[in-house]
Parts: C-alpha cells; sequence; structure tokens
C-alpha cells in the first residue's frame, strides 16, 4: 500500500472481512467529494482487499454516480439488444432488479446475474470497478456473493497453473442465452465476442479470469477439453473458501475490482422487491 494511503486511514474506520478479501469501512461519507488523498487510498484498498463495504450510506443516483466518477469514466452504456429493457440509467447509473411500477417479471438479462460472472468482460476493454448500492431489499435471501480469483489461483497445483498459462477464453455476449433460455434471440446488434487470457496479473498477483455467463470453454486446446477444464475451474474458484457472500443493508454501498473477483445474486421471494443501482467504472487496459 503506498505510503498516501497509509496516512488517510485514520480519517476512517476500516475492519478486515476474510483477510485479504473483503474491508468493510465505517466512518466515511461518499455522498461527498473526497480529497484525492482518500481517493488514492480507496483505490489502493480496492486492489489489496477486492471488496469494499461502505456502511451507513445514504446516496442517490446523483451522488453515487460523482463517488464512480472520481475513479475513472463512467459513461459506459449497455448494448442496445432485443429485451436489455431492465437497465434504467440516471447519472450512468443503472437500475437493476423490480421495475419502478413492479409489474414486470425479471426478464433473462436479469436472471443472468444468477450465475458467477465478471461483468462487461465480454468488451474489448472489461470494466475495471463495479459499485452497488442497496435500494430495497428483499425480507430474506438476495444476498451478493463475491468469489476471490487471486486466491483461487494460488490454490491451484502447479500442473493446473501450468495449463493455464497462456490460454485464451472467448467471452460472448450471445454465450448469455446458453445458461439462460430466456434471453432473447440477438441479430447483428449483439457486440462481436473477444478474447482475453485466462490468468491475468494485477498488482503484481497473478489472478484467474473467468465468467460463468459469458464464457463456457478455455481455448488453445480441443474444444471438448476446454469445457471440461472451465468446468474444473469455475468449480475450484467458487469452493467456500474463496467466497464472501454479502448481506445486503440499507446504507450499504459495496465497490468490488471485477479484474480479480467474480460475483452472482443469491435466491431470494421474486415476489418481493429488490432494487440495486449500479456505476461501473470504465477499465483502462486490455487485459
Amino acid at each position: 500500500m503506498s505510503a498516501t494511503a497509509e496516512q488517510v486511514r485514520p480519517a476512517f474506520t476500516s475492519r478486515p472481512i476474510r483477510a485479504d478479501f473483503g474491508l468493510e469501512i465505517t466512518g466515511l461519507d461518499i455522498s461527498r467529494p473526497l480529497d484525492p488523498a482518500t481517493v488514492a487510498a480507496i483505490r489502493d484498498l480496492s486492489e489489496q482487499h477486492k471488496v469494499l463495504v461502505f456502511k451507513g450510506q445514504s446516496v442517490d443516483t446523483a451522488s453515487l454516480g460523482a463517488f464512480a466518477g472520481q475513479f475513472g469514466a463512467t459513461n459506459q452504456e449497455p448494448p442496445a439488444v432485443s429485451g436489455n429493457k431492465e437497465r434504467d440509467r440516471e447519472n450512468n447509473i443503472g437500475r437493476l432488479g423490480t421495475r419502478a411500477d413492479g409489474t414486470a417479471p425479471l426478464s433473462g438479462y436479469a436472471l443472468t446475474a444468477r450465475h458467477w460472472h465478471t461483468d462487461s468482460s465480454w468488451r474489448p476493454v472489461p470494466t475495471w470497478l463495479t459499485i452497488l448500492a442497496a435500494g430495497e431489499i428483499p425480507d430474506a435471501g438476495g444476498n451478493t456473493a463475491f468469489a476471490d480469483m487471486g486466491a483461487a489461483w494460488e490454490g491451484l497445483s502447479p500442473e493446473r497453473k501450468a495449463l493455464c498459462e497462456g490460454k485464451q477464453m472467448v467471452h460472448s455476449w450471445r454465450v448469455l442465452r446458453h445458461y439462460e433460455p430466456s434471453v432473447p434471440a440477438m441479430g447483428d446488434e449483439a457486440p462481436p465476442p473477444v478474447c482475453h487470457p485466462l490468468v491475468r496479473t494485477i498488482g503484481g498477483r497473478k489472478s484467474l479470469f473467468l465468467n460463468g455467463h459469458v464464457c463456457y470453454y478455455v481455448g488453445n486446446m480441443p474444444q471438448a477439453e476446454g469445457e471440461a477444464l472451465f468446468k474444473e475451474l469455475l468449480a475450484h474458484a467458487t469452493q467456500p473458501q474463496y467466497v464472501y457472500e454479502h448481506v445486503w443493508s440499507l446504507g450499504d454501498v459495496v465497490m468490488w475490482d471485477d479484474r480479480t473477483t467474480l460475483h452472482k445474486v443469491m435466491d431470494y421471494d421474486r415476489t418481493q422487491r429488490r432494487v440495486m443501482y449500479r456505476a461501473e467504472v470504465i477499465g483502462t487496459e486490455a487485459p
């Protein structure tokens, strides 16, 4: 961690959630502009702990968008494909979950969030940070689970690490229908597929780079073997020892590094309302 970040740490209180994975932060009001040193501290803590939980916040789309904008550009529009209409946007913030009138069921696109994934890996330059704020939460369930891809990499055997090095994976928006057939059929408007390495190095540490809803095989090997390896790695990376499940409270804002984590929404009673507000900070480098 940088000296600047260390100097700022006393301005707020932090508590590790799971060793190097997950950090709870209190005593910081993210609805107000932050000084550059605090922004740098949060950036450093995000890279180190991967998931930051800001407690006791009161944000609207304007203040959430302003908070996210202190880390980078957020004007990343979702694809204009058929049926992808559940994300109303305001101040570069997406509204996820129950529709405002409460009448429309979750679309196929919304249901893909039940699968382990990282946001926007189907882009040539994937999302760097996602920031999610709780608007309405159900009485039970609807938690968000996070998996630590750095720890998952470290937990692989030397033989498996050697097999993964140098491999590529195809990330394609069209693969969403492979996992959720209710996603509407796509025409030419679907984004083109991209290739990303299976292993990334972030902050000097290696990490698996998987996506469980826009990928289904590891490339650079026979496809049947690539599919089997993908399933093996996804199962390995989402074992309980690598997972933190966040139980939402109103006032929670969670930021995570999409380069080194997977996440998914846990099941809940779909007759109850669940509304989240999301900002995505655009990545600055291709993997």
